[in-house]
């Protein structure tokens, strides 16, 4: 071999090494690819033999502190309050909620609002509400002690149906310096589409890892949508109405949204960080073939937070039709309720679930008991079998109270203007307090006292006006709660719990 070849093989042994020494010490970039997570169970395993994988740490619930995010401006939320004050947006805030607006169906637009209030009275809160995606400006406002703010939202940051099937970036974010409230609510802006929906949104301190999916559907299209606090966050979704399973990951502030005209109740979500789950419907007709036609939407609970024992009235001051809805998370779980008069029993396996129709009168109390812990829904028939318009409120177990002392709440108005619409706070006193200790804006109320159930808790109702309202308990006693509006046309419900 000459001196020139023996050269080239050198060269070529040189660079065959330099390469090798390359890829053995600079590490490799890669795309990031979503992890899969798969829950351990079988159809016949119960819930509680189910284990996310080793390397999935520990659900936390720490509180999120963020960071400026977003500086351009080219719309605006508004607030309709008129003693609303700009505050420094400099001022440590931890972020409490996140959430997705489902979307309506309306004939033209939707109205969709925030009311933000402190959860303890003697305390003021520094709030800012924003989309970590969107170029829209913050929202600044200074809740005085015991006062809530309506705030109103555009309408480009709401999901829309299209997003179905979809991973998607419209969470909206709420932050403050003090713990808050925050319930949502939606209608349609033409006076002549009678359509409403309100919620409670879950804080972050609320938000679990398993949750099973509870609505209605008839005609219209049912609607689910999972939103994340943190990133890398891993979804196992199986939808046993559509004989299909989804594994996802999702960032920070990042939601998935399925649904479709089907039922998707029974879905079973399972997270190794916690997750809002809200569920609902753009708007059906409860039951099928009823005239009215009525958006509805939850906050679901996880499976930490379901109960045994639930007691049901009619939440309106006269009689009513609704659908009770129950899932169950264990299999062969015992389900008993009665009216009082007549017991009716039935047996569910894991994510099944019931429906029951059942005629409310106005001082009638239907419980219900399980042998296992449940979800329980409540449905309002349309127009044809009820003087109130379709709504869904998850009915709180009789296990879980309001916490703080004073809470406080809105009463959303429905157009036009509230005209012939009545509003009801409906409450569950323990047995060791009474609703005449309960006050309104420090004001005495005239209560209608509907009856004790077997727990021992009173219930009462009383009506409402549109605004802000403070509720205030006193002495050691524990309530439930839930707040209605209805009109025949227009109606919505919703849980202070």
């Amino acid at each position: 071999m000459n001196q020139r070849a023996k050269m080239k093989s050198i060269s070529k042994f040189t660079f065959t090494v330099a390469c090798l020494l390359y890829i053995l010490c600079v590490p490799t970039v890669q795309a990031k690819k979503p992890r899969p997570f798969q829950c351990t169970k079988t159809k016949s395993e119960s819930r509680k033999n189910m284990q996310a994988p080793s390397s999935i740490p520990p659900c936390t619930h720490e509180p999120i502190t963020y960071e400026d995010e977003m500086e351009t401006m080219t719309s605006t939320m508004t607030s309709k309050t008129d003693s609303v004050t700009t505050v420094n947006s400099a001022t440590e805030k931890t972020v409490q909620f996140v959430f997705t607006i489902l979307p309506v169906k309306c004939r033209d637009t939707v109205t969709t609002k925030i009311f933000v209030a402190t959860r303890y009275p003697d305390e003021n809160a520094s709030v800012e509400i924003f989309s970590p995606t969107f170029e829209t400006p913050r929202i600044s406002v200074f809740l005085r002690k015991g006062n809530g703010h309506f705030l109103e939202i555009p309408s480009h940051i709401l999901l829309k149906p299209t997003d179905i099937g979809q991973k998607v970036n419209k969470t909206l974010v709420i932050a403050s310096d003090k713990l808050i409230v925050a319930y949502g609510h939606q209608h349609c802006t033409s006076v002549s589409n009678w359509r409403a929906t309100a919620f409670r949104v879950r804080p972050l301190s609320e938000l679990g890892n398993d949750y099973w999916v509870l609505t209605y559907q008839s005609e219209g299209v049912s609607q689910v949508t999972i939103v994340a606090a943190e990133d890398n966050t891993l979804l196992n979704i199986s939808m046993p109405s559509q004989l299909e399973t989804l594994f996802l990951d999702l960032d920070k502030h990042e939601s998935y949204v399925f649904g479709g005209e089907y039922d998707v109740s029974g879905s079973h979500i399972v997270t190794d960080k916690p997750v809002l789950t809200m569920a609902g419907n753009s708007a059906d007709k409860i039951p099928r073939g009823n005239v009215g036609l009525d958006p509805f939407v939850e906050c679901l609970s996880d499976v930490t937070k379901w109960g045994r024992h639930f007691s049901v009235v009619s939440l309106m001051n006269t009689s009513s039709n609704y659908i009770l809805k129950i899932v169950a998370a264990e299999n062969e779980t015992t389900i008993r309720w009665t009216d009082g008069h007549n017991v009716t029993q039935i047996i569910l396996g894991m994510g099944k679930f019931y429906e029951h129709e059942v005629i409310l009168h106005r001082n009638s109390i239907l419980e219900v008991h399980s042998s296992d812990p449940i979800l329980v829904a409540q449905f309002s028939n349309g127009l044809t079998s009820s003087d109130a318009d379709e709504s869904m409120v998850l009915v709180p177990p009789l296990s879980h109270g309001i916490e703080p002392k004073v809470i406080t709440f809105p009463v959303f108005s429905l157009p036009p203007d509230g005209e012939n619409v009545d509003s009801f706070l409906t409450v569950w006193v323990s047995s060791d307090g009474h609703y005449g200790n309960l006050t309104i804006d420090d004001q005495q109320v005239v209560w209608r006292e509907i009856g004790k159930d077997s727990n021992d808790s009173t219930i009462a109702q009383t009506y409402l006006s549109v605004g802000s309202h403070t509720l205030s308990l006193v002495g050691n006693v524990s309530i439930r709660a839930i707040v209605s509006s209805y009109h025949p046309w227009i109606s919505y419900s919703y849980p202070l719990t």
